[in-house]
């Protein structure tokens, strides 16, 4: 009775726009535990918490991996908003014919959903954090390719403003990518699958034998941008595709859903995390985690997908957990958390030392600022984009 009004009260708490009441539920719940999952991961790291719990250690020490899940979830949900006109990217009404589209009412969503949080996070971070990249010798090439968003493609930028950065200058080419893709009428999906995935794994293979050892910090750099970490979205952009076209496979009505997916996922996921764990320290000597790692943690993030969509169709008209929707409601505050959690993490780590309560702080505050930021920016300015 008592926990059930404390979650009713968060609920209020974190009550959003009407608009994302029509989301999928366990979609934005895989969104709020990938930016969960990066933000203990960068505690761990910059506290440091040498004694994190072992049990949990297993998944938040590798806690980079939420990047690749977020890289799933956005190959699935941004070909939506191709699909669906100017409806909202992981809404689910009936998705509608492409002649309803047009690039412009594209590239003005992908715009007005990533710059201005972006940018209002990376002045904050000039001015409370670290403001050194606007006092170095190649200042105006910092602000350039901050504003075009082409830091992350030079190791001199790319974690200079707010580190996390990196990963929207992967995503706006994805976007690019996946504009093309999806309008393909000639080629099948097992065609596009493996044309993409067969020049991403190419080019790590060769970026990882160009690069001699003692280069490591460019080996890290170059197998990950441009072309490194797309793997994840190239699977998801395939889903939303076989959606699109028919396929009848994933979104056919269920009285329940398939747990083969997810029971595949799990054990994909808990082996290659076991891998990881046992040759933490031979990362980028061995050939196969910078070439073939991220294929498969995307596969099992993919499969992972593919049940929570089908457990999403397969509870439609029925109450809903109140656990699920609290992590739905930070799933859609997710690219907020992404973005604030490295500036308070950063702003508090000198006046604390205790990681626990610095976690304590760093997930409360973040949280309060992707709300706020949300609900007075980011939504205002998606609606406004709609209307459009």
């Amino acid at each position: 009775m008592i926990s059930g009004l404390r979650t009713a009260r968060i609920l209020d708490f974190m009550k959003l726009p009407p608009r994302v009441s029509n989301r999928f539920l366990g979609l934005d719940s895989l969104r709020a535990i990938a930016a969960i999952t990066v933000l203990i991961y960068h505690v761990i790291e910059i506290v440091p918490w040498s004694n994190f719990p072992a049990w949990l250690g297993a998944w938040f020490k590798f806690g980079w991996v939420g990047v690749d899940l977020f890289l799933v979830i956005s190959g699935f949900a941004t070909p939506r908003v191709l699909y669906q006109g100017s409806s909202c990217a992981a809404s689910a009404p009936e998705i509608v014919s492409q002649a309803n589209f047009s690039s412009k009412n594209y590239w003005l969503s992908r715009a007005t959903r990533i710059f201005p949080l972006y940018l209002l996070t990376s002045l904050v971070f000039l001015i409370l954090v670290d403001s050194s990249a606007l006092h170095s010798a190649d200042h105006w090439f910092q602000i350039i390719s901050h504003l075009s968003l082409l830091h992350g493609w030079f190791p001199s930028t790319a974690g200079s403003i707010n580190g996390v950065t990196w990963t929207l200058t992967l995503e706006i080419m994805l976007y690019g990518l996946g504009f093309f893709v999806i309008q393909q009428r000639k080629f099948s999906i097992p065609q596009i699958l493996c044309s993409l995935l067969g020049l991403v794994l190419c080019y790590r293979a060769a970026i990882f034998w160009l690069f001699p050892a003692e280069w490591n910090p460019y080996r890290v750099h170059f197998t990950m941008l441009p072309f490194g970490a797309c793997d994840g979205f190239f699977f998801g952009l395939l889903i939303a595709k076989a959606e699109h076209d028919r396929a009848g496979w994933l979104f056919e009505p269920r009285k329940r859903p398939n747990f083969a997916f997810l029971i595949l996922s799990l054990g994909l996921l808990t082996g290659t995390m076991a891998i990881l764990g046992a040759y933490e320290k031979q990362y980028w000597n061995l050939a196969f985690f910078p070439i073939f790692f991220r294929s498969l943690l995307a596969l099992a993030f993919t499969l992972l997908l593919v049940a929570v969509l089908r457990f999403d169709l397969s509870m439609r008209g029925e109450t809903q957990p109140r656990l699920l929707k609290i992590f739905a409601r930070l799933g859609v505050l997710s690219y907020g958390i992404y973005l604030w959690h490295l500036i308070v993490l950063r702003s508090l780590r000198p006046y604390f030392d205790n990681p626990l309560i610095i976690l304590s702080l760093v997930l409360a505050l973040t949280v309060l600022l992707s709300w706020l930021s949300y609900r007075y920016l980011e939504h205002p300015l998606m609606v406004w984009a709609r209307r459009r």
